[in-house]
């Protein structure tokens, strides 16, 4: 926070520590009030009663009088017992209401943000911070994975807001706090990331007040077995990382490397759509809201995938390679080659689905087909971004 926002919050915590006094004041002045009325009223009618009773005549006229005594008695008991609470109930609950109130103002004041994209894009993220928030720090910074695309920016936007915390889900928290990259799949996958830490775990089942609004946290597993989507109920707003594109979802990396994750794939959709969000942002590509016909797409990409493994595998490899094409721009094929073949990512998808061919001849059939869909362009042995 800024020192005038600091100000600000302590002036304002002043305020609410007299306004407070001043009610527990109110209330001990209100209590005082009932036990004087009450013991007043006491004596009063003890000295009626008293002499009440010394002018009985006889024992049958004694236990007459004494009956008459007791139901007044109770529900005068009653009635101090309802006053007493009203008062305990007032006091208390402008406590709470004080305290709620503090608690949604200072929630306010925070900004957070969800992932950071690749590091090749830090600046342009911290110019997209800083223009959108001016002179205010950013306070809160949420992961919803550690694929390098969403947390590339989290070390530089930590070295300009020093007390940024740092929200990400427990799966891979000791990998991060040993750095360990190929647990992270950085270096598997040829992707670069810079070291940044984390100051607090997010995790599945919690929910958290965020930008004015309860956020759900759900585990979202398919695409990255650690991955979570976050849902605002209230306004039926998902933030679906990359579980549901308007176009699809992303790689179902697991499936990459041998592991099954269709099924969670399909799970997470089933989640979403219970969920019943009417606006979604996603991890990548603009908002929508043509939820139903996003989720058939996805589910009918899903049975392409699941029936033939291949497909997908081909899909993620074009994909790696299309990311490294956006990260250089521009590099010689030679110098291109050299790079995917010593990634272990790409030797892995060639072992398990193009052993008919040699990893050249296969790094050049998928190249092709970034060039036929228009991601590629190839001018004098040079590799262009397209």
């Amino acid at each position: 926070m800024t020192a005038e926002q600091i100000v600000a919050s302590h002036k304002a915590n002043v305020e609410t520590l007299f306004g407070l006094t001043a009610k527990a004041f109110e209330g001990v002045e209100k209590l005082v009030e009932l036990n004087l009325t009450a013991a007043k009223a006491a004596l009063d009618e003890s000295a009626n009663n008293t002499q009440a009773a010394l002018s009985v005549k006889d024992a049958q006229e004694l236990l007459a009088m004494q009956a008459n005594l007791f139901q007044p008695l109770a529900e005068k008991t009653a009635a101090y017992s309802r006053h007493l609470y009203d008062i305990a109930s007032g006091t208390g609950g402008e406590f709470t209401k004080a305290i709620e109130s503090q608690t949604a103002a200072a929630q306010k004041q925070f900004a957070t943000l969800v992932d950071t994209a690749y590091v090749t894009h830090q600046d342009q993220t911290l110019a997209l911070v800083r223009g959108h928030l001016h002179d205010r720090p950013l306070d809160r910074l949420v992961n919803t994975h550690l694929h390098s695309d969403h947390c590339g920016g989290n070390h530089y936007l930590q070295v300009h807001y020093p007390q940024l915390q740092t929200w990400i889900t427990p799966g891979l928290s000791q990998a991060v706090l040993d750095w360990t990259q190929e647990d992270l799949s950085y270096q598997p996958t040829g992707q670069n990331c810079p070291r940044f830490h984390f100051t607090h775990l997010l995790q599945p089942g919690s929910v958290h007040r965020w930008a004015n609004a309860n956020w759900e946290v759900h585990a979202a597993p398919g695409h990255d077995p650690h991955s979570v989507i976050l849902f605002a109920p209230e306004y039926r707003l998902l933030m679906s990382a990359d579980a549901l594109w308007q176009n699809g979802f992303g790689v179902v990396f697991p499936e990459l490397v041998g592991v099954a994750a269709f099924d969670e794939v399909a799970q997470t959709l089933d989640l979403i759509e219970r969920l019943n969000p009417t606006t979604i942002i996603p991890g990548h590509g603009s908002v929508f809201s043509d939820v139903s016909p996003a989720l058939d797409l996805a589910r009918q990409k899903l049975e392409a995938f699941a029936k033939n493994p291949e497909r997908h595998a081909r899909y993620g490899t074009k994909v790696l390679l299309k990311f490294k094409l956006l990260e250089w721009g521009h590099i010689s094929r030679q110098d291109f080659n050299a790079w995917a073949m010593d990634v272990p990512y790409m030797r892995d998808l060639h072992q398990r689905f193009g052993l008919a061919y040699s990893l050249p001849t296969w790094l050049d059939m998928m190249l092709a087909e970034l060039t036929r869909s228009g991601a590629l362009l190839e001018l004098d042995g040079m590799l262009h971004d397209a």
